[in-house]
């Protein structure tokens, strides 16, 4: 983002075709949305400031970009809310909630479950309580479910992440474990 610059997401996005990304949700097209959300300047203090939320239109980017860079935009768009929201898991939840398209709302609560790791410090405890206000079961669960996986991911946190799922009832830890919406299709 930093070469094309914020008024050409569109055009770095198509750069993206260029690579070696094989999963929509990782790689470039995510880098573009997370530089684009919250750009990183080198000799600021802070470094890294949001973009300013247009309360009306709390979804842009992702309602004006490409269908092919719909669902990637949904699922980095959480981290954006986290910051101009001030962490309300509520807020964000309900702003996913109210996607119209299921794959998009649920890569969206996905997004919600990749960021809360690190926004608790990787407190399972803290992870909890924050993907409980999530709107319904589901969507708690797909929560924790990636924020089961991002603890797994990491060696240091690795031995706490079966806390994440630890409180569900059988079937659902289940669920919470295999994480199927991760790599849902269109």
């Amino acid at each position: 983002m930093e070469y094309f610059s914020p008024n050409n997401l569109a055009q770095a996005l198509e750069t993206c075709h260029l690579t070696t990304q094989k999963n929509p949700l990782f790689g470039c097209t995510s880098g573009v949305f997370m530089d684009f959300n919250i750009p990183i300047v080198f000799n600021r203090d802070p470094p890294a400031k949001p973009r300013d939320l247009d309360p009306k239109k709390p979804y842009f980017p992702c309602t004006d970009v490409k269908d092919e860079f719909k669902q990637v935009c949904y699922y980095e768009i959480p981290q954006w809310w986290n910051t101009v929201y001030n962490k309300d898991y509520q807020k964000i939840g309900q702003l996913c909630r109210d996607i119209d398209n299921s794959l998009f709302k649920n890569t969206c609560y996905i997004g919600v479950g990749k960021i809360v790791p690190a926004a608790t410090n990787f407190t399972p405890e803290d992870t909890i309580k924050y993907c409980s206000q999530m709107p319904d079961s589901e969507s708690k669960l797909i929560c924790l479910s990636n924020a089961y996986w991002i603890f797994s991911l990491n060696s240091k946190y690795k031995p706490l992440a079966a806390r994440i799922c630890s409180s569900l009832l059988e079937k659902e830890k289940q669920r919470c474990i295999e994480n199927q919406w991760l790599f849902a299709k269109k």
